[in-house]
């Protein structure tokens, strides 16, 4: 089994993993870049639990994979512990907002270390499945110069 498991994933049951892995779905990455509207069409599931653990994969995925083994947690833990447990942050479109509206530049992770926030969620950006969440979430669309709503590409009429 390919490392990164979708258990990370907040409310992923063994049956939704076993029905994931059915549309070649096996860790956090492949969530992250899967295609929202086959797994919306394909595995039936609650439209809102698969732009939830989709999101949360963006966030995971960027983040880096969690070490596994017993002992000091590695930066992708300490990052993930400070993003939930200091800003109640456990998505990509959710930190994006938070890194668009007054957020630090940086955030401790731990002694010697920082997660820098405006570069973290410029990669975030380039997610295609983050725009399709952001749209769906009503949110403000984090790319530069994207319209932040669909009025705003139509064309005027003189």
């Amino acid at each position: 089994r390919p490392g990164f498991p979708l258990d990370d994933l907040d409310g992923l049951t063994v049956w939704h993993e076993s029905r994931l892995e059915e549309e070649d779905i096996e860790n956090v990455p492949s969530m992250a870049s899967a295609s929202l509207p086959d797994l919306l069409l394909n595995t039936r599931f609650s439209s809102d639990l698969v732009i939830g653990w989709v999101d949360q994969a963006i966030l995971y995925a960027h983040l880096g994979e969690p070490c596994k083994t017993k002992g000091e947690p590695n930066a992708a833990e300490r990052a993930r512990d400070a993003l939930h447990n200091g800003y109640g942050i456990r998505t990509a479109s959710a930190f994006c907002e938070f890194a668009a509206t007054n957020g630090p530049d940086e955030i401790s992770t731990g002694p010697d270390s920082a997660l820098h926030v405006g570069p973290l969620a410029q990669a975030m950006a380039t997610e295609p499945n983050l725009h399709l969440i952001q749209r769906w979430r009503d949110l403000t669309i984090t790319e530069p110069g994207q319209p932040e709503t669909a009025a705003d590409t139509l064309p005027t009429i003189p």
